[in-house]
């Protein structure tokens, strides 16, 4: 009903241009349409776009008036107002207009009756809308179609004054004249009719024979048996209560009949001897029906509804033409189908979630190709179905029943599509003749193997559930065996089942094949990882390269791997192969024997000689005298080398030694730091003293003294009461030098969170840095994020929120922020503590800060997290009705909380207990309480809580009561 618009090359009204191409403006914005009468006056298309942008804030009045400057420029075919606008009537410019097409959507109200019978020239009109006013119709001698949806259509009479018209669409809740009179139409050939009630004896349509189709959907239709009237009818859709019996025929023409009856009992139809599709809605009131529908010479029956209405017991013989049956059940009842019969049916599709027996009601059907199934609930056996081509078959996700498919030697069967079935799957009983076989979801599968030869199959995808849905004494595939003798066409391979436990070598034989990893198995990466460098380099690869490549990159045990594939693989780095590259960079350490990090072998005083290949971060210089100090020695050939250091871009010009061991820059780092004095990091009550020299250097914010550090550091080690205060160097020193030296030295060092930290950017002004900090607390531990905080807070001091929620050992810097920032903050409103954040505080700071005089008696509301306890000094407020606190402690809930009985609101968060005590009963006035608690068990609530009248909702174990006082009692056993 909405191609029109596609007759035109719409442009943005944003881009103020247009091509020579574009005849049609889609309006986004509410500038003033002289700023772009220009192109208003080239174009013939207009889409006003409501729903989005500018316009969507536009009130009636605003909405009404840009319109109308709109519809002064220019001369629009079509216009249409997109879902979403506050328009509520059309424009009288649209007057001057020689409109074509007019489409409208919008929320409310919307009156044509000024303007639309002005419009001479229309020919289709689409309103959408709560409530329309049309007006008179009589003067549209060229309206063709007309469609109208909405709740109510004011002046519904005037569809009496409808003459030109050839489709009319009415969906209205509840129209105001149900005795329409068409005797005026003298060419409709399209009627649809949606509302509450329809009486077709009054339609009264002046031609009949021009009507071709016919839609009603209603709760009552009267006056059914006029549709003998109706005999050149070539669709007729009808839904709604037309009696208790229907009979149609006469009907030479129709092509579609579709029919959705309540209350129908009988059903008879003859004669319709061009019927293309049938599409029959079983009611529950069903009691008996003609068979002759079935035999009508139509290629397509849907049948739908209540199909346990339906009689087992009779034998049915579809009609000869028949090409496509659908069947689908709305009951979960037991459905025994009739035994159909179809010589010519080449489409089956059912969709019943309790079948009696599929081969009981399909036993005939020597031309069916493809089978589609949803909610298999029946055995299958399709040995009788001779030129099935295609299988889909799906059984409910939730289903218990464990059915059994038999495909048998099935020639022509090509394409095998099973998912979520509960019994089991073997490549065994695949026909030899399939290509493409695709088993998703399913339960059990048998081992990826097989002694038959399927010499056409091309994709093999296979998904088991694995141990999301569980079945008692599942069989779950273990093993992947298949070879080219096997599949000597096979294609592609998709795999998801995480219980594999073994790929055999025999998929090295293959030439040509792709392999997907839809798992998160290391199995299935391992076997996605050797097929990425098998096909892209299968031509170069001889059978034993293949068999190496096997060995390193699927087989689990690398140490046992024989010297001579060892040696086979290392030498495909003289092909120059990228992925290989990526390969070695990625699992390197599997290759080193006994797949070991270099820092985890005993080196210590072993001559070893070392190749330094592709780039660095550090100075090759500098890791040369750092090598010297473990006794090893640099060395430019890769085939003399003991050890092979990856830097990045690099390349072998030879082939490794067999025994060479793999490590990165940061492996070496960390092995030199591991062998290096740690004098810092020694527990003495001398080492004590230089560690707080080296912190007193390193919190002097001046070069030398930094650089002095970072010396000391090398030499001794980097002792943990030091961490964040070198973090803070390396990420916040004034000096860009004294920066990157630190974080050279912390390459191999810092966690990955460090790693993180270090990349932050913290230069954001203004207070309240909430996501800076989530940030810094993600990335670092607490203990260093508040050796951090101590240094970074003196010149940042707009982080002052966060320094108050990491420091815990400075607490004079604490008191500080107190007084200096956060009075300062809470006087704006003394009936509140907490309104900018949830606070942490330690007992003596909350009490000191509650000895405010702003606060007095007027405190209602606290919003913090208590670092150790609470002080008595709050039940010096006891006009506090809102509470919220963090790592609240049972103690201070019983003895502090409780006592406070004006409390209306509670949430109790990160709340360390899985009980309450018995004495929140004496908070009558309780309506909310939210605990949110992160243990493993759940909360138990003391029966006080079921006692409070006038809570309104509650939030526990991570359910959400938002009517407390109803669900209470079905809680209360638990």
């Amino acid at each position: 009903m909405y191609t029109e618009s596609q007759k035109y090359n719409f442009t943005s009204q944003g881009y103020l241009s247009y091509d020579k191409k574009n005849n049609g403006l889609r309006i986004t914005q509410k500038r003033d349409p002289k700023e772009y009468s220009s192109l208003l006056e080239r174009m013939k298309a207009i889409k006003m776009e409501f729903q989005r942008g500018q316009l969507s804030s536009l009130k009636e009045d605003k909405a009404n008036e840009l319109i109308e400057k709109i519809t002064t420029y220019g001369n629009f075919e079509y216009f249409e107002i997109e879902l979403g606008g506050k328009v509520s009537k059309l424009p009288r410019n649209l007057m001057n207009h020689q409109l074509k097409y007019l489409r409208i959507h919008v929320k409310g109200t919307i009156d044509l009756s000024d303007v639309l019978p002005t419009l001479q020239h229309l020919e289709k009109l689409l309103i959408n809308a709560e409530k329309i006013v049309t007006g008179d119709f009589s003067t549209l001698k060229n309206l063709k179609t007309i469609g109208l949806v909405a709740k109510e259509w004011v002046d519904d009479y005037q569809v009496e004054n409808i003459k030109s018209t050839q489709s009319l669409y009415v969906s209205v809740d509840k129209l105001k004249h149900n005795q329409y009179q068409l005797a005026d139409v003298e060419k409709l050939e399209t009627l649809s009719i949606s509302t509450h009630s329809i009486d077709l004896t009054q339609l009264q349509i002046k031609n009949p024979s021009l009507l071709t189709e016919l839609s009603l959907k209603t709760e009552e239709i009267k006056g059914i048996g006029h549709f003998l009237n109706y005999n050149k009818l070539e669709k007729l859709k009808i839904q709604g209560n037309i009696g208790e019996q229907l009979t149609l025929d006469k009907m030479q023409d129709l092509k579609l009949l579709e029919l959705n009856l309540l209350n129908c009992s009988t059903i008879h139809l003859e004669n319709a001897k061009q019927l293309e599709e049938l599409k029959l809605h079983v009611p529950s009131s069903l009691v008996s029906y003609n068979s002759n529908l079935f035999n009508l010479p139509s290629q397509k029956i849907v049948l739908s509804g209540h199909l346990e209405r339906l009689n087992g017991q009779q034998e049915i013989e579809l009609n000869a033409d028949l090409q496509e049956l659908l069947i689908q059940s709305e009951s979960t009842e037991k459905v025994d189908l009739p035994q159909f019969s179809a010589m010519k049916v080449s489409s089956l599709f059912l969709d019943i979630k309790n079948l009696e027996c599929f081969d009981k009601s399909f036993k005939n059907f020597p031309g069916l190709g493809e089978i589609e199934v949803k909610n298999l609930s029946s055995d299958m056996n399709l040995t009788r179905f001779e030129n099935l081509r295609k299988i889909k078959i799906d059984q409910a996700p939730k289903s218990e029943t464990v059915c059994k498919i038999h495909y048998a030697e099935n020639p022509n069967l090509k394409e095998i599509r099973v998912s979520w079935l509960r019994g089991i799957l073997s490549i065994d009983d695949l026909p030899e003749n399939v290509e493409y076989v695709n088993f998703d979801k399913c339960y059990q599968v048998k081992d990826i193997s097989t002694s038959k030869v399927f010499k056409h199959l091309k994709l093999l995808d296979i998904n088991s559930i694995d141990g999301k849905i569980k079945l008692p004494n599942a069989v779950l595939p273990q093993k992947v065996d298949i070879s080219l003798q096997n599949f000597p066409s096979l294609e592609t391979v998709i795999l998801c089942c995480k219980t594999i436990e073994y790929v055999a070598p025999s998929i090295t034989t293959f030439d040509n094949i792709k392999v997907y990893n839809k798992s998160s198995s290391d199995h299935y990466e391992k076997f996605g990882r050797y097929f990425d460098i098998h096909n892209k380099y299968q031509e170069q690869l001889s059978q034993q390269e293949k068999e190496a490549l096997y060995h390193f990159v699927i087989a689990e045990h690398k140490s046992e791997v024989p010297l001579k594939y060892r040696q086979v693989f290392f030498s495909l780095y003289g092909k120059n192969i990228p992925v290989l590259n990526q390969y070695l960079e990625k699992y390197y350490v599997s290759l080193n024997p006994e797949g070991k990090k270099i820092n985890e072998y005993n080196f210590k005083g072993d001559a070893k000689k070392i190749i330094l290949l592709g780039n660095t971060s550090t100075r090759k210089t500098q890791l040369k005298e750092d090598v010297k100090n473990l006794n090893w020695q640099a060395t430019t050939k890769v085939e003399q080398a003991d050890i092979i250091l990856l830097g990045k871009k690099y390349q072998f010009k030879s082939t490794p030694s067999s025994h060479v061991f793999f490590c990165t820059e940061k492996d070496l780092v960390e092995l030199c730091k591991a062998t290096a004095p740690k004098y810092l990091e020694n527990q003495t009550s001398d080492n004590t003293t230089l560690v707080e020299n080296v912190k007193e250097l390193l919190m002097s914010n001046t070069i030398e003294n930094e650089l002095l550090a970072l010396e000391l550091i090398k030499n001794g080690g980097m002792p943990e009461q030091l961490r964040g205060y070198i973090l803070f160097v390396a990420k916040c020193s004034k000096e860009n030098k004294v920066r990157t030296k630190y974080r050279n030295y912390l390459k191999g060092i810092v966690s990955e969170g460090e790693k993180r930290f270090l990349s932050l950017r913290l230069t954001q002004t203004g207070e309240n840095n909430t996501f800076v900090y989530d940030d810094l607390r993600n990335a670092l531990e607490p203990k260093i994020l508040d050796q951090f905080m101590e240094l970074f807070y003196p010149d940042h001091r707009n982080f002052w929120i966060e320094a108050l929620k990491s420091l815990r050992e400075n607490k004079q810097l604490r008191r500080s922020i107190i007084d200096d920032r956060l009075f300062s903050q809470l006087s704006r409103r003394p009936s509140t503590l907490g309104h900018i954040f949830t606070i942490p505080f330690y007992k003596d700071e909350l009490e000191y800060v509650l000895s405010n005089r702003m606060f007095g008696d007027n405190l209602v509301r606290i919003r913090i997290e208590a670092i150790d306890h609470l002080p008595e000094k709050i039940l010096n407020f006891p006009n506090i009705k809102h509470v919220s606190i963090n790592k609240l402690n049972m103690a201070d809930f019983t003895g502090i909380i409780c006592k406070l009985t004006k409390i209306q609101e509670l949430a109790l968060l990160d709340f360390r207990h899985n009980t309450i005590p018995s004495d929140i009963g004496a908070l009558k006035n309780l309506k909310q309480l939210r605990i949110y608690n992160n243990i493993q068990s759940p909360i138990k609530l003391p029966k006080g809580v079921f006692e409070l009248k006038k809570l309104e909702s509650v939030q526990l174990n991570g359910k959400y009561y938002p009517n407390w006082q109803e669900v209470k009692h079905t809680l209360l056993g638990e």
